[in-house]
C-alpha cells in the first residue's frame, strides 16, 4: 500500500511541476523528419542591406561639340521617396563657361527616383563628379562620373 500511495505522490508532483513550466512553441521542437542542424548552422547569415542610392549619368562618357558643349541625364534610383535634392559639379562649374546642373534642386518621386536634362556649354575636356545632396538628415551626398572628351 504504501508503493501505491508513493507512486500517487510522485505521479502528483510530477503533473504539478508541468503544469506550471513554461509550454513550448512548435518553434522550439526539433523536426523529426529533418536532420538536426548544429549551432554554427543555426546561425543565420545577416540580411542583406537595401541597395542604398544610385546616381548615374547618361551617357557616362561623351565627346564635346567642336564648341565644347555637351548634353546628358542624371538619375537618381533607391533614393529616398519625396526628397529634395541640391544638384552640383564644382568641376563642371570651373570647366565650362555656363551649365545648367549647378544649384538646382529636384525631387525623387515615391519610388526614389529622379531624372534631370542637363547641359553645359565651353567646356574642357574631363572626367566630373557630380553631385545629388539630400536637403533633410541624413545630408547624404551621392555622386557619379561624367567624362567629356575634346570635340
Amino acid at each position: 500500500m504504501n508503493r501505491k500511495r508513493l507512486m500517487a505522490a510522485a505521479i502528483l508532483v510530477a503533473s504539478a511541476a508541468l503544469s506550471t513550466a513554461t509550454p513550448a512553441s512548435a518553434d522550439d521542437l526539433p523536426l523529426l523528419d529533418q536532420p538536426q542542424q548544429t549551432a554554427a548552422q543555426q546561425v543565420r547569415a545577416p540580411e542583406p542591406e537595401a541597395e542604398s542610392g544610385k546616381l548615374t549619368v547618361h551617357p557616362a562618357s561623351s565627346t564635346a561639340t567642336s564648341n565644347g558643349d555637351t548634353a546628358f541625364v542624371l538619375s537618381g534610383q533607391n533614393l529616398p521617396p519625396k526628397q529634395k535634392f541640391t544638384l552640383n559639379s564644382t568641376g563642371l562649374k570651373h570647366a565650362c563657361d555656363k551649365d545648367t546642373l549647378n544649384g538646382k534642386t529636384i525631387t525623387s518621386d515615391l519610388a526614389g527616383r529622379f531624372h534631370f536634362a542637363g547641359e553645359a556649354k565651353g567646356c574642357l575636356a574631363g572626367t566630373y563628379t557630380i553631385e545629388a545632396t539630400e536637403q533633410a538628415t541624413p545630408y547624404t551626398t551621392h555622386t557619379a562620373q561624367y567624362a567629356l572628351k575634346a570635340g
